[in-house]
């Protein structure tokens, strides 16, 4: 049988001092951000994170822009990619799934919900015109 002595002195063997980890909820909001702002290829800035309690799972509410050309410049581009021709929906329902998968990986928390609220229209800066 082990006791926590003997807990403590395993710990221990293997280099963990004792004491505990806590990631904050400012931490956790921060990388929910940060991830956000990534699959809408957006500045992080202009994404806003709120964390609630979902019976114990996080529940994410994202509010931010979603990047997009130009409409003159798709009419001028013959190829777009498939994400490029996707409704702001699909884009929207995607990144839920890639927000509440990556936000898990990286801070451990468990996602039970991802609300996003798309606010605007952010456009990427364009180059010198020729």
């Amino acid at each position: 049988m082990t006791d926590a002595g003997t807990v403590t002195d395993d710990r221990a063997a293997v280099g963990v001092p004792p004491g505990h980890t806590r990631v904050t909820q400012q931490a956790i909001s921060r990388v929910v951000t940060i991830v956000a702002a990534e699959e809408f290829g957006v500045p992080v800035s202009t994404v806003r994170t709120r964390l609630l309690d979902d019976g114990g799972r996080l529940h994410l509410q994202v509010a931010l822009p979603v990047s997009a050309p130009p409409l003159l410049s798709l009419a001028r581009e013959h190829t777009t990619s498939s994400r490029d021709r996707s409704t702001l929906m699909q884009r929207a329902e995607a990144a839920r799934s890639v927000i509440a998968r990556r936000s898990c990986e990286l801070t451990g928390a468990v996602v039970g919900r991802v609300d996003v609220d798309l606010t605007g229209i952010h456009r990427p800066p364009q180059g010198r015109p020729r």
